[in-house]
């Protein structure tokens, strides 16, 4: 994920590994059959609200709508 200098973002990675590493758990719990629905709840609502922040909050993609004028 390059930003406006072509440079992959620490943020940006930090991010990705950790919902890389967050998925694999709840994937390695499901098939061992230990995932409990408090811990499936955690890991819905932390990746949910953090697309849902960054929707609301990153101006830069915030979708516009043009009008025709008449």
């Amino acid at each position: 994920m390059p930003d406006e200098t072509r440079r992959a973002s620490g943020i940006k990675i930090t991010f990705q590994i950790c919902f890389f590493v967050s998925t694999w758990v709840i994937v390695d719990r499901e098939l061992k059959g230990t995932l409990d629905a408090a811990l499936f709840g955690v890991y819905s609502a932390t990746w949910a609200a953090s697309l849902i922040a960054k929707v609301i909050f990153d101006q830069k993609q915030m979708p516009t709508i043009k009008l025709k004028d008449d």
